[in-house]
């Protein structure tokens, strides 16, 4: 039998080399063309399958928030769409919107997985400072009926009177009843103005009522206010709003001369507001808020505290039109136009500066309902002692926030602003300036302010510091 030689092993061993060396080969490029028609981009090609799991709330009210749909072609930016989407209902602990090429379903399968809940939970309020004291408590809901709905009650007490409403969201349409009563003691100055006596709104010069100089008239107040409104989307940027308003004015114990207003002064009002409110909350969003309590919203906190890539703007307009009318039993027939305008710039850094204008317009108006130097009617952020009521008016007021630390915990958040409002009475002008600030830390977990805010009016020399716990400064 013949033996191999050392040149036979050699040749053997050399082809095995070979045969080895092709076949990793072989099997290193199969892989990646296998990897490579796994991660076959999904762009372009057709939606083929759309799940959607870990959700509670019902699926038809989700499927309104998701743009990517069955039988269209697949695109990332409509990916990225739907996930803002869903973040911006805030309900979600966590949301994963995932898709890829399918070779088996011959298209796209996207996968979006949901996890939200539920809560019923009781509020109380406490708020305090120069602009007065006030305790409240509010009753929330958010998402029981599996319809993403939230539903709210409020009540607040304090020595001039009392608030009530109920309200609700849901699909974005938003509706709300509400009632309150007042009773203070009003002043009116030698230069115009006015004490902003009010609920809530009790001015801590109440025992040196001459501070702002010789008082015109005084007398006791009495307004009794109730409102049914709605609010109704009409499209992803626009929309509407309708109110009926009716006040019940009375007053007593004049020091010289009693207004001439007191009776009914019952109003509607129509609206329409245009803009992607970035940055805006209104009453359903603030409601929704509290839902961060159990985590739900706060799926996308990591993207919230991440730096931007560049700068954002926001901005949202406004106008309205309200006009009492004797239809609705109102003693007066008067109207009022009401128009806004509010931007809102986004640093990378988060950092932000804001600007928002308001401007009014009324013809025949009672003195209940002038436009008045105050948050209501022109927008101020501040606290103020006094104010100041004509038939026309504009306010404009500008603001910085910066944020000194943020974390998945929470924020801390300094803010300064400047603001003028002016109101014409008669041919005459008066106006309110102030300069002010907000310092306050916001949880995630629970997002009202705990903090102090200060307001400077160059007006009237006088200064304001409130403080916060769960409610506005």
């Amino acid at each position: 039998m013949p033996t191999k030689t050392t040149d036979d092993l050699s040749f053997f061993n050399t082809n095995v080399f070979h045969i080895r060396y092709f076949a990793f080969g072989f099997f290193i490029i199969a892989s990646a063309l296998s990897l490579r028609a796994a991660e076959r981009d999904p762009e372009g090609e057709i939606i083929k399958r759309v799940q959607i799991t870990g959700n509670r709330v019902e699926t038809g009210i989700l499927e309104r928030k998701i743009t990517l749909l069955e039988g269209r072609p697949f695109r990332s930016v409509d990916l990225e769409e739907t996930r803002q989407n869903l973040f911006a209902m805030r309900l979600f602990k966590s949301v994963d919107v995932h898709a890829a090429y399918d070779e088996t379903l011959g298209g796209v399968d996207v996968s979006i997985n949901l996890v939200d809940g539920w809560y019923v939970f009781p509020l109380p309020v406490l708020v305090g400072g120069g602009g007065g004291q006030s305790m409240s408590l509010m009753v929330l809901e958010r998402n029981y009926f599996r319809k993403a709905e939230s539903l709210h009650v409020f009540g607040s007490l304090n020595n001039e009177g009392y608030l009530a409403r109920v309200g609700g969201n849901l699909n974005d349409f938003g509706c709300g009843v509400g009632m309150n009563r007042s009773e203070f003691t009003e002043r009116i100055y030698s230069d115009g103005g006015f004490n902003t006596a009010g609920l809530g709104r009790s001015s801590e010069y109440e025992k040196d009522p001459l501070r702002f100089g010789p008082i015109a008239n005084s007398y006791t107040k009495e307004v009794r206010r109730a409102e049914v409104n709605v609010d109704i989307p009409v499209g992803k940027k626009l929309r509407t709003s309708l109110s009926v308003e009716t006040n019940q004015v009375s007053y007593a114990a004049p020091l010289n001369f009693l207004p001439s207003d007191a009776g009914q002064q019952n109003l509607v009002s129509a609206g329409l507001s245009y803009g992607n409110r970035m940055g805006q909350g209104g009453p359903e969003n603030f409601m929704d808020a509290f839902g961060a309590i159990f985590g739900l919203g706060l799926a996308d906190v990591g993207e919230r505290i991440k730096s931007l890539p560049k700068p954002q703007f926001g901005w949202n307009s406004r106008f309205s039109m309200s006009q009492g009318t004797r239809i609705l039993g109102s003693d007066y027939s008067f109207t009022l136009l009401s128009s806004g305008l509010s931007g809102r710039l986004e640093f990378p850094r988060r950092h932000s500066l804001s600007l928002g204008i308001n401007a009014n317009r009324g013809f025949n108006l009672p003195i209940t309902q002038q436009v008045a130097t105050n948050r209501r009617s022109l927008g101020l952020r501040g606290n103020y002692a006094r104010e100041f009521r004509g038939d026309a008016g504009v306010g404009a007021t500008m603001s910085f926030s910066y944020l000194m630390k943020k974390t998945k915990r929470g924020l801390w958040v300094g803010e300064v602003f400047a603001e003028k409002a002016s109101v014409w009475d008669d041919g005459r002008c008066f106006s309110q300036t102030g300069l002010g600030g907000n310092l306050y830390y916001r949880f995630w977990r629970f997002p009202l302010p705990l903090g102090f805010g200060y307001t400077y009016s160059t007006k009237d020399r006088d200064e304001q510091l409130s403080f916060a716990i769960g409610g506005m400064f």
